[in-house]
């Protein structure tokens, strides 16, 4: 069976990838989870983007929003993670199907 994480790992890659080369807020990310019926915190969230990060899949960095002053965490693709996802590399334990 694939744990909670793994598969929630699979689904950020999956949204990065509709919208690459562009980035997602969290905000969306955590939105997108939860449609699939993956709930996660917001810093449940930031410990899977800082791991795919990690293991080279997803860049990240945090703006200010203009509005609200509040920071908030951008993710993208990275050229790696599109080619994870694109089935150019072997699979990664850490990541569902």
């Amino acid at each position: 069976m694939i744990s909670k994480d793994k598969t929630a790992r699979a689904h950020i890659l999956r949204m990065l990838n509709l919208c690459y080369p562009d980035e997602l807020g969290i905000n969306v990310i955590i939105t997108g989870l939860a449609q699939v019926g993956l709930e996660f915190s917001e810093a449940e969230v930031r410990g899977h983007i800082v791991y795919l990060a990690d293991k080279g899949y997803v860049r990240y960095r945090e703006i200010k929003d203009p509005d609200s002053g509040l920071n908030i965490l951008m993710v993208r693709l990275s050229a790696k993670g599109k080619d994870y996802h694109d089935g150019l590399l072997e699979s990664d334990p850490g990541i569902g199907v």
